[in-house]
This record gives C-alpha cells, sequence and structure tokens, in this order.
C-alpha cells in the first residue's frame, strides 16, 4: 500500500514538474509570439511543440529515478498530464475542452512526450 502511495505521489510530482516547465516555455512562447505576430496555425504548434517538450523532461526525469519501466512511468506522467489538462479546460471554458480539434494532438503529445522521455532516460 505504501508503495502505490509512493508512485501516486512520484507521478503527481512530476506532472507539476510539467506545469512549471510548460509555463516557462508559454511565457517564452508569449514573447516570440509577440515580436514575430505569428499566425494561429503556428501558434497551435508551438503549444503542441510545448506539451511534448515539457513531458518529454518530466518523462525523462522519471525514467532516470525509477530505472526501469521507464516508457511507462514516462507515458503515465504525460497521461496524468494530459488529465489535468482537460480538467482544468473544462472548468476555466465551461465545456470539455475549449478547442476539440485539440484533444487528440495534446493526447498524443503528452502521451508520446512522456513515453520518449522514458525512453531516453
Amino acid at each position: 500500500m505504501n508503495t502505490n502511495k509512493n508512485n501516486i505521489f512520484f507521478i503527481l510530482k512530476l506532472t507539476i514538474l510539467s506545469y512549471a516547465l510548460t509555463a516557462i516555455f508559454i511565457l517564452i512562447f508569449t514573447l516570440i509570439v509577440y515580436k514575430m505576430l505569428l499566425p494561429d496555425n503556428k501558434i497551435t504548434i508551438g503549444i503542441i511543440i510545448i506539451y511534448t517538450l515539457s513531458n518529454l523532461i518530466s518523462g525523462f526525469v522519471a525514467g532516470k529515478i525509477k530505472g526501469s519501466k521507464k516508457f511507462i512511468w514516462g507515458i503515465l506522467v504525460g497521461c496524468t498530464y494530459f488529465i489535468v489538462l482537460i480538467i482544468v479546460s473544462s472548468i476555466i471554458s465551461k465545456e470539455f475542452f475549449s478547442n476539440q480539434s485539440m484533444i487528440l494532438p495534446a493526447l498524443l503529445s503528452s502521451l508520446g512526450g512522456g513515453m520518449v522521455g522514458g525512453m531516453l532516460s
């Protein structure tokens, strides 16, 4: 029981790391968008890259710490990230997801980034 509780806290800590990285990357990206006046399609691509990069780093950290089944730990971090993303988006926009076309790319980038990060560790 204690091991499961530790694993849950481990995943939650790495999810918080993912969101901290996302916030930093979004701030940097906002400055880039402001200076370069990027069109909406480029902004969407940038957001997907940010999701992927944040989860890749967190998946890498998860794999380094756990040492075995690294890609599964990365996927778990990415999955938790996506679930929190969906919940927060639903609360803020009063809808399931404010931009329905972003659900699949957000899911794939979260899971894929976490998995690849775990595999690279």
